[in-house]
């Protein structure tokens, strides 16, 4: 516990009082009163300070039971002393007024270094507490910035990790499409035999509609210039198709194509183009070959008779639809058959070629 030096003063006045001294106004009257004054300055100090202070009131009850006490004595002592004595009592008194000229400047020093040092013990604590502060704001802002960089890191090499996954993803990819258009080449080479001796192509609709199988028509018509008979109700059939959402790109693809092969084309004679219109043969022709007008599948196969029966084309229809290739084998036309080469993974894959 800290002691002022107006608790230390107040100890030894209380030491003083009880030595005996000839000045019996300042022992009985103007040391008590100082007490009770140096016992009060160090009781408030200490309540400031927060600490204990019971014996701040043990002293500061003494002094006052000594001054009270001590004043009906002081005025019986004080009168016989100025009836008998009065050279003495004007020495004591004088003496009093001595001491108290003496002590009064003493006790103000106290108390001003009392509150210096209060002051200066407050800002003192008010440093250590920005101190404190201070330090825990910077160890909070190390480990903030610890932290942002773990998070950093741990960041990267996420990033690092995920790049090598998509790029090993991406190799992975190319390699599986490089692998299916060499699949498709092989089966065009195969298409391209049936080509060699006198046949020309058709496709039926579904043909068009994944990427694997179109990439192979695309590949006969653009690198191998095979010649391809196409029907209106084919074209009508892949446009029908665009309000499908699973089958809308594809259309799209499909579309843009023939679009910008036709474009070339349009300059060059009918029978110099590579891609030509199969027309729908009369309803009559239809009602001789048993054919239902209202079937798409009916529409092609009938084309593909009435040309080959007009023009002795040999025509080979290329479908991945067996009710497509059934009915085909009935009316003895020529047909390829992917779906017993290629697995069904590959051959129906919607992934882009």
């Amino acid at each position: 516990m800290k002691t002022f030096k107006s608790e230390k003063l107040s100890l030894v006045l209380h030491a003083i009082c009880i030595v005996p001294i000839l000045n019996i106004i300042t022992m009985y009257i103007f040391y008590p009163l100082v007490m009770i004054i140096v016992d009060l300055l160090a009781l408030r100090a200490n309540v400031k300070e927060k600490q204990k202070i019971k014996v701040n009131v043990f002293a500061l009850l003494i002094s006052l039971f000594m001054f009270i006490g001590a004043i009906p004595f002081m005025f019986i002592i004080n009168d016989y002393m100025r009836r008998n004595d009065p050279i003495v009592f004007k020495v004591s008194f004088i003496i009093t007024l001595f001491n108290l000229a003496l002590f009064i400047p003493y006790l103000m020093k106290i108390r001003r270094a009392d509150r210096d040092m209060y002051r200066q013990e407050t800002e003192d604590l008010v440093n250590e507490i920005r101190r404190r502060k201070g330090e825990k704001a910077a160890k909070k802002r190390i480990e903030f910035e610890r932290q942002q960089e773990e998070l950093r890191k741990m960041r990267e090499e996420r990033e690092a990790e995920l790049r090598i996954e998509y790029e090993e993803k991406q190799a992975k990819r190319l390699n599986y499409i490089k692998y299916k258009k060499e699949l498709a080449d092989q089966y065009i080479q195969e298409v391209k035999a049936y080509v060699d001796q006198g046949y020309k192509l058709t496709f039926d609709t579904n043909m068009f509609l994944y990427p694997f199988t179109f990439y192979m028509i695309t590949q006969m018509i653009e690198t191998y210039k095979m010649p391809i008979y196409l029907t209106n109700t084919i074209y009508a059939e892949i446009d029908g198709k665009k309000s499908n959402p699973n089958l809308r790109r594809q259309v799209k693809t499909v579309n843009q194509f023939f679009e910008q092969f036709l474009q070339k084309e349009i300059e060059l004679k009918p029978e110099e183009r590579i891609i030509q219109n199969m027309e729908m043969p009369s309803s009559e022709y239809f009602f001789r070959q048993g054919f239902d007008k209202r079937d798409n599948d009916a529409k092609i196969l009938a084309s593909i008779l009435h040309k080959q029966n007009e023009t002795g084309d040999r025509i080979i229809l290329i479908s991945n639809d067996a009710g497509a290739r059934v009915r085909a084998m009935l009316n003895d036309i020529e047909i390829y058959d992917l779906t017993n080469k290629i697995k069904a993974e590959i051959l129906y894959s919607n992934d882009p070629m």
